[in-house]
């Protein structure tokens, strides 16, 4: 903690939410349904979401008892006669989220718990969703992955080293009725070091800044770092780490080298999905506009910059890092742009690290004997350019239509060996009636069929026919 760090007020004034027992619970949860039921008209939806003080009258005509449930609950506050909202009230994903005020979050406390932004949607829909997988949430914040993983899961554990963190998660996960989800308190994986997980999940604070003015946000690369390099050990067999991650480029060097090495003797396929790459300027005011609005203090950006000098950073990159349990053989890894998508990600991501998977341990014999189909939702995009007879196709893109978007260019014969490919026979039998229907040489199809199915499969555009 620097000088800076020990001026600012460390603890929140206002307590956490919680239940004092299940029927106070039950209240609450009973009038958030009806007010999301009735619009965003409704009086709490008033009181929660846009932060109007209510009266008293006008908040027990609307929700009756509940009030009294809302006061228990450490929801609202209640002064004189006006009614004030102490948390924030979320609806995301089919779950109520609570958190801190928003509007308190310039006045730098230190265990400030952020709610649902754009960051945590975004993971959300990259996080892999396993059924009958234990969970970690590292670094939970107030639950939101955690909460989002009970539905499929057979236990979920959830750790920060803020406590009202923890709060907020346990309130949150009565709230929505998994009250299953376990809380530890620490620093990163120390209060689990003896359990295993099939899914570790961490939105950590991952922000490169000169100050630890948020526990929520400032840790840097350098806790990226950590939870990449001790996660394996944690893993059970087959399981997967999600972790969003910024990292920084130095004057001179390759971030991509410089990334690579967090990754040594991890024993885990990684894949890096790389999403913004920003100049420390732009950088900077991003975060800072988050603690300051729209006017950032000149001294303050000043600060920052002169801070990624002093590390000669010329580039901030952000992204997700995925690590994939991969006993018995090589472990691959691979750096690149994060394709362009929408919805249920992690479902892709899932597809694609187990095709991937079954690519790196097959050999050419195998991979041809497998029953392969396209994806359900492939597209091929044809490229054609004029010819002596008509138009002629010079080359096809496949892309998945939805989940990660991967595209591959392929040429016309490999589009059209893939349309055969029906599960019905293995890929080499569909390529051996492929060319002879097409009058063309087995061998010479089956020959570069390999080499063609290791490409679709590592790019999650062909699968395994569940069927055969």
């Amino acid at each position: 903690m620097t000088a800076e760090d020990s001026a600012l007020p460390q603890r929140h004034p206002l307590p956490a939410p919680s239940f004092p027992d299940r029927s106070t619970r039950d209240k609450v949860f009973a009038a958030l349904e009806a007010a999301r039921q009735s619009g965003r008209g409704s009086t709490l939806g008033l009181l929660f979401t846009d932060g109007y003080a209510l009266s008293t009258v006008t908040v027990s005509e609307a929700i009756g008892d509940a009030l009294n449930a809302l006061i228990a609950a450490n929801m609202v506050a209640v002064d004189g006669q006006q009614v004030s909202a102490t948390v924030r009230l979320q609806y995301y994903a089919g779950c109520y989220f609570t958190s801190d005020r928003p509007e308190l979050h310039r006045d730098r406390f230190a265990d400030f718990v952020l709610g649902v932004g754009f960051a945590t949607r975004n993971f959300a829909e990259m996080m892999p969703l396993r059924p009958g997988s234990s969970v970690l949430d590292l670094g939970c914040g107030c639950g939101v992955l955690a909460v989002l993983s009970a539905p499929l899961a057979s236990a979920v554990m959830a750790v920060d080293i803020n406590p009202r963190a923890l709060a907020f998660t346990r309130f949150n996960a009565e709230l929505n009725g998994f009250p299953q989800i376990e809380t530890a308190l620490g620093d990163l994986f120390a209060p689990v070091l003896s359990r295993r997980f099939d899914v570790i999940v961490s939105n950590a604070p991952y922000v490169i800044s000169p100050a630890s003015t948020y526990r929520y946000r400032d840790g840097g690369a350098g806790i990226c770092e950590r939870i990449a390099r001790q996660a394996p050990a944690l893993l059970a067999a087959g399981g997967c780490l999600m972790l969003a991650a910024n990292w920084p480029e130095h004057r001179g060097r390759s971030w991509q080298g410089e990334l690579a090495q967090w990754f040594e003797s991890s024993g885990c396929d990684v894949w890096v999905l790389a999403s913004d790459h920003l100049l420390p300027d732009d950088y900077a005011r991003v975060w800072l506009a988050q603690e300051y609005g729209d006017i950032v203090p000149t001294e303050a950006i000043n600060s920052w910059l002169a801070a990624y000098i002093a590390a000669d950073i010329t580039m901030l990159h952000c992204g997700f890092v995925l690590l994939s349990h991969a006993p018995g053989r090589e472990p691959w890894i691979e750096i690149r742009e994060l394709p362009p998508g929408g919805g249920r990600r992690g479902e892709s991501l899932d597809r694609i690290l187990a095709a991937r998977d079954l690519a790196a341990r097959s050999d050419d014999a195998a991979l041809i004997d497998l029953r392969l189909v396209p994806l359900a939702r492939l597209e091929a995009i044809e490229h054609r350019r004029p010819g002596a007879n008509g138009w002629c196709v010079e080359r096809v893109d496949l892309r998945a239509a939805d989940g990660l978007r991967i595209a591959m260019r392929v040429d016309p014969l490999a589009a059209d060996l893939l349309g055969w490919m029906d599960g019905s026979r293995s890929a080499g039998e569909a390529a051996t009636a492929f060319a002879q229907a097409r009058g063309l040489a087995p061998e010479t199809i089956i020959g570069a069929l390999p080499a063609l199915l290791r490409k679709l499969l590592e790019a999650g555009l062909i699968v395994p026919d569940t069927e055969s």
